[in-house]
């Protein structure tokens, strides 16, 4: 298997998400199961309101934001939302039970929980069982 060059693992030679926005905003960065397409912009966008929100709550780099998101655009998001701020971001698998769930937040001092309404019945049984601020707690199409 042949190993790719530094230059191939970039844009134009742009290296890393925001150097990529910034100089080629209408290029494609994701495309969804359903075939939705996000470019470079639009997520670059997403990131810094997600950022804007995360920040607005106090946190503070090395604070942990805890996920329960299937893989896709909303977790791209997230991941890159938080490394913006230097903040951890613990993933949680969505396989796991509300008890599972709670004892992760509880673990990681998750200070912000973020959800898919998809789980939402496990993450609400998990965040109050964690005594996690029910304003500390947000189904993604509330952040997103």
């Amino acid at each position: 298997m042949r190993r790719m060059s530094a230059r191939e693992h970039t844009v134009d030679g742009a290296l890393g998400f925001w150097e990529i926005a910034r100089a080629h905003p209408k290029r494609v960065a994701v495309v969804g199961p359903d075939g939705a397409e996000t470019t470079y912009g639009a997520l670059y966008e997403r990131v810094n309101r997600l950022s804007r929100g995360l920040r607005a709550f106090g946190l503070r780099p090395g604070d942990v934001v805890a996920v329960l998101l299937p893989n896709g655009t909303d977790f791209l998001a997230v991941q890159l939302a938080t490394a913006q701020l230097g903040l951890y971001l613990t993933a949680i698998n969505w396989h796991l039970t509300a008890d599972e769930i709670a004892y992760i937040l509880t673990d990681s001092d998750a200070r912000v929980f973020l959800a898919s309404a998809r789980f939402a019945d496990a993450a609400r049984a998990a965040a109050t069982a964690a005594g996690l601020p029910p304003d500390r707690c947000f189904g993604v199409p509330e952040v997103a």
